[in-house]
């Protein structure tokens, strides 16, 4: 793979996830929830999980580190979930609409239907995914502003890092991490909200606001993995059960919740593991 150019590398990154897309689309998506879309779906999970040796982690750091956040993890978990009849994959979308939710770092908005009590009942319960990310050309903004802080703050750790008081340093590190996020999850977002015309949730809700480490994990940081995780993860062990039957329930009780929210911190560190390691 070291012969081969950056530009073969990166249509490759692009060609066969539209390939896998068109998979699941067009035979998972016809299959019944659980077991059966499930083991349809194992060549893509294999793919996805094979993605990231695209790009050579060493010389080319930063792609391999974008396609394990959003092969490895993302497209994974929005699989699982489809296979579960849960999740943003599961809406009717255009073949367009959905290749792009499939490969892209964001989540669709959980928009509310007129006059549908249970609707407003579903869209409040989503938490974030109720929520409006901003228009095409906020988001635009925002990605030009986290680019201009994680360049600024690569600079700064690149060259003066030996400087830096030990807590300053750390926090910059926070810092140069939530804009490198930004810079990856704002850019394709507001190509998504332009061009297919989907309403995107947000990808963070000003986490330097956070009063709390609930406030801060639930409600505010990196809302998009939380988001990937609900559907999956959450709302199964809250449920009771891990196929949807798309039947009211009443919800579970307090011990599910705190099992389902533990569930989600198990699973994010043991992804984060998987893509360090």
């Amino acid at each position: 793979m070291s012969s081969v150019s950056y530009v073969w590398r990166l249509g490759t990154a692009f060609v066969i996830p539209a390939v896998c897309a068109c998979f699941v689309s067009v035979v998972v998506c016809r299959l019944r929830p659980g077991w059966p879309r499930l083991i349809a779906s194992l060549p893509v999970f294999a793919f996805n999980f094979c993605a990231p040796s695209i790009f050579d982690e060493r010389t080319q750091l930063i792609s391999n580190l974008l396609l394990n956040l959003c092969f490895v993890w993302l497209c994974n978990f929005k699989v699982f979930a489809l296979c579960l009849d849960r999740g943003a994959l599961c809406r009717k979308l255009s073949p367009l609409q959905f290749y792009t939710i499939y490969v892209a770092p964001v989540t669709p908005r959980d928009e509310l239907e007129d006059g549908k009590a249970e609707a407003i009942k579903r869209v409040k319960s989503a938490g974030t995914l109720g929520d409006h990310g901003g228009g095409a050309g906020e988001l635009v903004l925002r990605f030009f502003a986290k680019t201009a802080i994680l360049i600024v703050s690569v600079f700064i750790l690149s060259d003066y890092a030996e400087r830096i008081p030990r807590l300053a340093l750390e926090y910059l590190y926070a810092v140069s991490l939530y804009a490198f996020l930004g810079f990856a999850m704002d850019g394709p977002a507001s190509l998504v909200t332009s061009l297919i015309g989907l309403q995107i949730a947000p990808h963070f809700n000003k986490p330097f606001l956070a009063e709390s480490l609930t406030s801060f994990w639930g409600k505010r940081w990196n809302l998009t993995i939380s988001n990937c995780l609900r559907g999956p993860v959450y709302d199964p062990i809250y449920e009771g059960q891990w196929v949807n039957t798309h039947k009211p329930h009443k919800g579970g009780s307090l011990m599910r919740r705190f099992l389902g929210m533990s569930a989600c911190f198990v699973v994010s560190g043991l992804m984060h593991e998987l893509i360090y390691w």
